[in-house]
C-alpha cells in the first residue's frame, strides 16, 4: 500500500481522544455509510469525554476531511451530516487494518508532516 498521507509516521503519535475518534469514525467508513450525522458526531465527542462545542471537535473535522453537507433521503426530512472524503478515509481505513498501524514501537515522530 502506498501511504500518501504518511499515516505510518503520525498514527502512533496521536493523543488518545484523537485516535479514539478516528477509530469510531473508521467503523462507519468500513460499513460504507459515507457520512455521520452531526448529531451522532456530537454524541461521539461526548462519549469520548469531550464537549463537541469545543474548538477541538471543529479542528478534527477540518484536519480529517469531514465535509459538512445535507443528506436528503427521499420522503424524509433532510439531515445535517459530515461526509467522509473518500480520497482520505478509504486509504486511512486501509492503513488502519494493515500491520503498519501497530503501535508497539511507539511514536515515530513528534512533529506532523
Amino acid at each position: 500500500m502506498i501511504d500518501y498521507f504518511g499515516f505510518a509516521i503520525w498514527w502512533c503519535c496521536l493523543n488518545s481522544w484523537e485516535r479514539t475518534a478516528s477509530q469510531l469514525l473508521m467503523a462507519r467508513v468500513a460499513l460504507l455509510q459515507g457520512f455521520i450525522t452531526v448529531e451522532d458526531y456530537e454524541l461521539m465527542w461526548l462519549g469520548i469525554g469531550d464537549n463537541p462545542a469545543l474548538k477541538r471537535a471543529g479542528q478534527y473535522q477540518q484536519s480529517y476531511y469531514l465535509v459538512p453537507g445535507v443528506y436528503d433521503p427521499s420522503g424524509e426530512d433532510p439531515v445535517d451530516v459530515y461526509y467522509f472524503a473518500e480520497g482520505f478515509w478509504f486509504p486511512f481505513l486501509a492503513f488502519y487494518v494493515s500491520p503498519d498501524a501497530d503501535c508497539s514501537d511507539g511514536c515515530k515522530v513528534l512533529n506532523f508532516p
